[in-house]
């Protein structure tokens, strides 16, 4: 089980866009997760790891902060990410 982050470069507390994944849907590396507003710039976000969603904590135009759980996934990290942090449980 892998619990996904956003790295604490990220530095500041961003306002989630759009969520494009659901608990359940099969992501593979580099699909596209969510989009982040952050000092007036959008950010999209791909995915760093393979596998299945077990659980989102984000929703469209909600808050997300560096270092916090944002999703839940069954499966592996796939490559290093600048923004991600993928930590097995």
């Amino acid at each position: 089980m892998l619990e996904i982050q956003l790295n604490k470069s990220v530095g500041v507390i961003c306002k989630v866009g759009r969520v494009f994944v659901k608990k359940g849907d099969i992501v593979h590396n580099d699909d596209v997760l969510f989009t982040v507003e952050s000092r007036k710039t959008q950010t999209v976000i791909h995915a760093n790891f393979e596998g299945k969603i077990t659980g989102v904590n984000l929703v469209g135009g909600g808050a997300v902060k560096p270092e916090t759980v944002i999703m839940t996934v069954d499966g592996k990290t796939a490559n290093e990410s600048k923004v991600l942090i993928t930590n097995s449980r």
